[in-house]
């Protein structure tokens, strides 16, 4: 038994078109997924002993939203189907039943309604919904206790985003289980940036954390969801690019990349648009809380740079001007400013360049690539000299410098 989980944890190169399923199915299960092998056993062996040896287990995962507590539990319960079905040919019994309930924007009876609802399919009987849905807490915490006592077979009851349950009915929950064999709980929670308080459930068995993900292991489940979405797949640096922003602007988990996909590339392909740098970067600067940088941040920002910083923009921008790139290369970079530098006859100095570059960065109109940087050194008052830069906001940019030097050649001319 062990072994033929242990199967499904090997890492499967082979990568096929599915369809808009592998973006808008939250219990979508990929035929590739990178698996987070010490979670996956100890989910796996904390549930299988219980139910081996007959008692209950309650367990839950937590970590940010979109780090793939879910896809986890929801690979564990593919394996589990086709375990229960090979138990069933050979004993004519069910080994143990499932059922799941989302709680996200559910109050306690919602969930015990829905738990109640999804029992029926494995119960000789059938409840009147309209007296369950009229009934109060109290009685419906009966029923479900009374349901779980009369089971010929364990319920294996998984409460998805149990952050939204209140905590002395989720403890209660874990409380009833532990004194019931015929209960097992698997539970998971979106704890935002901060470890969630799990002293409030004194009668949780075991704690699973879900952490950020690498950048090569972020890039590659972003490159294999795209393959998996479309059927033309997108090129790599542009799944690339979503990896740089999520990574620039949110937390490294892979749920932030395929809501990026779902949200902003899909109507995209969809529509036979072009899928250009400018048009991703203008999506992703409203797609994400944290980012700083519109049109009033800029103009603001422009207005308080001189003259020679606003003509090394003027170059960078010449970079993107006519072409779609999505990334710019550092010597690029570096040499806009020689540009700049000889253009006005000054001496070139690259300590005053790093000093301008970090001022661009920190008003984030030009951010450095993570994903292609493998290798960073410090260079100069703490900027980073990456091989890659992401795309700047060129037409906005555009605009503004035109604006600017047109009021200076008025000035000039007047």
């Amino acid at each position: 038994m062990i072994s033929s989980y242990e199967s499904t944890l090997i890492r499967n190169n082979n990568v096929k078109y599915v369809g808009p399923k592998s973006l808008f199915d939250p219990n979508f299960v990929p035929p590739k997924i990178l698996p987070r092998k010490k979670q996956a056993r100890l989910i796996h062996g904390l549930i299988m002993d219980a139910l081996d040896d007959g008692y209950s287990s309650s367990i839950n995962l937590y970590g940010l939203k979109g780090s793939g507590k879910n896809l986890q539990i929801n690979h564990f319960f593919k394996w589990l189907v086709e375990y229960q079905k090979d138990c069933i040919e050979e004993t004519a019994e069910h080994p143990f039943y499932l059922t799941r309930v989302d709680c996200e924007r559910k109050n306690m009876s919602q969930i015990f309604f829905n738990i109640l609802e999804n029992a029926q399919t494995f119960l000789d009987r059938q409840f009147d919904a309209e007296k369950i849905f009229e009934a109060d807490l109290s009685a419906l915490w009966n029923l479900f206790q009374f349901i779980i006592s009369r089971l010929k077979s364990p319920l294996i009851l998984y409460l998805q985003k149990a952050e939204h349950i209140e905590n002395q009915y989720l403890d209660k929950i874990y409380a009833f289980a532990k004194q019931n064999r015929n209960l097992q709980i698997i539970t998971t929670m979106n704890t935002g940036s901060r470890r969630y308080l799990f002293k409030n459930y004194e009668n949780l068995d075991q704690k699973i954390q879900f952490s950020t993900y690498n950048l090569s292991e972020l890039a590659e489940i972003t490159r294999d969801r795209s393959e998996m979405a479309f059927n033309n797949p997108i090129e790599q640096e542009k799944t690339d690019l979503v990896v740089d922003y999520v990574t620039e602007f949110s937390h490294k988990v892979p749920g932030e990349c395929v809501n990026i996909l779902k949200d902003i590339y899909y109507p995209m392909v969809q529509n036979d648009w072009d899928i250009s740098s400018e048009y991703v970067r203008k999506q992703t600067q409203y797609y994400f809380d944290n980012v700083s940088i519109d049109v009033f941040c800029l103009t603001d920002f422009i207005q308080k740079t001189n003259f020679e910083e606003q003509l090394f923009l003027e170059y960078l921008l010449g970079f993107f001007q006519n072409r779609d790139i999505f990334y710019i290369p550092f010597g690029e970079v570096k040499n806009a400013y020689k540009m700049t530098s000889e253009e006005i006859g000054f001496e070139i100095k690259w300590e005053d360049f790093y000093e301008t570059l970090k001022k661009f960065i920190r008003s984030n109109i030009i951010l450095p690539n993570n994903l292609k940087s493998s290798i960073m050194k410090t260079n100069f008052h703490g900027i980073y000299e990456v091989p890659y830069f992401l795309p700047i906001p060129a037409n906005e940019i555009d605009e503004l410098l035109k604006y600017i030097f047109g009021m200076l050649d008025e000035k000039f001319i007047d």
